[in-house]
């Protein structure tokens, strides 16, 4: 939890006007099946950094296999890696392929001749798919509606809509309740009740970055307890506009500002995995996630205050992500985050909804 937050945190590229997701589970469970080829120190570095050992990382992937997957026709969570040594001429080729097989065609390409160095020792690979049905439809609909991106800037949107019982709450980062200060969240559930997307709104209009550089791992370890109680009190009304998000980051720097430098600095942090020296010389991620009317397709301390009954219980809520806003799509069970990211941009009404709407 803790360092699915700090990656997040670490990688963003802090754009105004850009969408950003991560997938903090994918390098985490790579290098985590790389420690065993570490020098001990090398290792010891790297399971502080990752807060996840090769053993840990089976364990739980075994188990987000099983939660995800209970019913294959709703839900669909694939998790593979690769360590790939550049020696072949077919090399990105061969890289592309995999990519592309294991997001089911929505990443077709992760490197070109260009980005791959001759110099590169070993590339490490990791493929995350998820496919989601709501358990809750949204309404279907193409009427426009407006989306802030700043204060003077605004788009034209695809809103989606829905009327139910959620599970809601707001984090504060005061000792008392604040209603200026904090963000406001809901989740929305995915069929099976096991994976969900939570979606965060600041108080106030336009803070979504300032009241995220104060989120703890604590504030989300309390989210998933709300979450994971069978009581939905709330009666919301949700507005979301349909987005698409591709996005690719090189994770190197970010790993390294969390702890882990010596497997990209040091010829023998990965004595164990090659009798020659050899180092990473670069862990990528590119990601893509979708969310429609049907469902999604992805491939200091404080005291924190979470209340889905502060407000009265019977009170409708109206959650309208008509602002930047952040996005999580979470497994229950694990207490995981698989994917995180902030939207600031969604999909800009097409001509043909204009004319539909």
């Amino acid at each position: 939890m803790q360092f699915a937050l700090d990656l997040f945190k670490a990688a963003d590229p802090k754009n105004p006007d850009k969408n950003y997701v991560i997938s903090p589970l994918s390098p985490q469970i790579l290098l985590a099946q790389l420690t065993e080829g570490c020098s001990d120190e090398a290792r010891n570095e790297m399971i502080k950094g990752i807060m996840l050992n090769s053993g840990e990382a089976a364990s739980l992937i075994r188990s987000l296999h099983e939660t995800a997957n209970k019913d294959d026709a709703m839900n669909k969570l694939d998790i593979a890696s690769i360590f790939y040594f550049s020696d072949t001429a077919n090399a990105v080729q061969e890289i592309n392929n995999w990519v592309s097989q294991k997001t089911r065609g929505n990443i077709q390409e992760i490197v070109s001749e260009q980005n791959l160095s001759p110099d590169m020792s070993m590339l490490l690979l990791n493929a995350i798919y998820f496919k989601g049905t709501w358990r809750y439809k949204f309404n279907e609909t193409n009427k426009r509606a407006s989306f802030q991106i700043a204060q003077n800037n605004k788009m034209s949107v695809h809103m989606m809509k829905q009327t139910n019982r959620l599970r809601f709450g707001e984090i504060n980062f005061g000792e008392y309740w604040d209603p200026d200060t904090g963000l406001r969240w809901v989740e929305l559930p995915y069929e099976g009740d096991q994976l969900s997307m939570v979606l965060l709104l600041p108080k106030t209009r336009f803070e979504l970055d300032k009241n995220l550089e104060q989120v703890t791992g604590a504030h989300l370890q309390d989210i998933f307890k709300v979450i994971k109680r069978d009581y939905n009190p709330n009666k919301i009304h949700l507005q979301l506009p349909k987005f698409t998000i591709k996005d690719s980051i090189s994770l190197v720097e970010p790993l390294k500002k969390l702890g882990v430098k010596q497997i990209f600095e040091s010829d023998t942090a990965l004595n164990k995995l090659s009798k020659s020296p050899v180092k990473v010389g670069d862990v990528k991620q590119d990601s893509f996630l979708s969310v429609d009317e049907k469902g999604t397709t992805a491939t200091a301390v404080s005291k924190i205050t979470i209340i889905p009954l502060s407000l009265n219980a019977y009170e409708d809520i109206h959650f309208v992500c008509d602002e930047p806003f952040m996005v999580m799509i979470v497994d229950k069970t694990s207490e995981i985050p698989l994917f995180m990211g902030k939207i600031k941009q969604p999909l800009k009404a097409t001509p043909e909804n204009k004319k539909q709407g």
